[in-house]
Parts: C-alpha cells; structure tokens; sequence
C-alpha cells in the first residue's frame, strides 16, 4: 500500500520521518525537500538500520539549498527492512519541510545480506 508523509522538519534536530514497522519493508519511490528560509541552508538525510543503528547510510550530507528551492528524488528506489528509519536534519536556523513517498509490503522474512 503506497502512502505519503509530509512534514515540517525542526531546525538543527535529527527528525525521523518514518520507521518501518515490523513484518513490512517499505520501498522509498520519492523524496523532496524544500527550504522556505530566506536564505541558503544545508540539510542531511540518512537510511539508519534496524539491526545496527551505527549503520547511517547517508542519502544527503550538509547538500546546500538556496532560498525557496527543493531536493527531488522521484526516480529512487530503496527497500528498507523492519525497523529501518529514515532521518532528516536541517541545520540551525532552517525552515524546511519534506514530503516522502513509499509503498509499504507485507514481508514475513526479509532477508538482510553480511555487511550491510
């Protein structure tokens, strides 16, 4: 089932915009990111697995966005397995939100590969 969560991201604070819940995977299709601040801000975002939260796959590191423009990812596709997050944190002072989209699946046994 395909959903869609819009949030306005807190400034300097490391925000989780969803967490699969057990027995699903959840295939992220689309990201954006917008900054309604007045001036140039950076944001982060990172895939955190469940199973290790030191793994932080990084998806954006300090990317700067200028006044009043966005971050589109409509052509990703990653699979995250139960209880994987997905965080954002714009830095101090920013005003930015984000809209992520993703189909949730029933999956009683995902599979998790060494080194992940």
């Amino acid at each position: 089932m395909k959903h869609s969560i819009g949030i306005s991201l807190p400034a300097a604070t490391n925000t989780t915009v969803f967490t699969v819940p057990l027995g699903y995977v959840a295939e992220l299709t689309y990201l954006y990111i917008y900054n309604d601040t007045g001036s140039a801000k950076t944001v982060t975002a990172y895939w955190e697995h469940a199973h290790n939260p030191a793994h932080q796959i990084k998806l954006l590191s300090d990317v700067s966005l200028t006044s009043k423009t966005i971050i589109l990812y409509d052509t990703i596709d990653i699979v995250f397995n139960p209880g994987d997050t997905l965080v954002v944190n714009p830095e101090t002072g920013a005003d930015m939100s984000i809209i992520v989209t993703f189909d949730l699946r029933k999956e009683i046994f995902p599979l998790t590969f060494d080194g992940e």
